[in-house]
């Protein structure tokens, strides 16, 4: 779910000290509560994704287009389905 830009700016995090002169795109909630014990969820949730296979179909065509220039550029593949090379 997208949030306003103010639920990341608001808060006292260290990044804001990192990151001035970066522009904030968007902010989105994930589906976890947040708490240390909810980590590995959100590490699983995220490992598991697979962009070639999602039910969307620009997002599978604009992932393919991704790896299909990254390989003409040489870069590695880091992708789940295909693999980190």
């Amino acid at each position: 779910m997208r949030l306003p830009n103010s639920a990341h700016t608001s808060r006292p995090w260290r990044i804001h000290e990192l990151t001035r002169d970066f522009r904030l795109e968007d902010v989105w909630a994930l589906p976890t509560a947040g708490g240390r014990d909810d980590f590995p969820r959100l590490v699983q949730l995220i490992a598991s994704f697979d962009p070639l296979r999602s039910s969307s179909a620009a997002i599978r065509t604009l992932f393919a287009i991704r790896r299909s220039v990254g390989e003409l550029l040489g870069s590695p593949r880091c992708c789940p389905s295909t693999r980190c090379t």
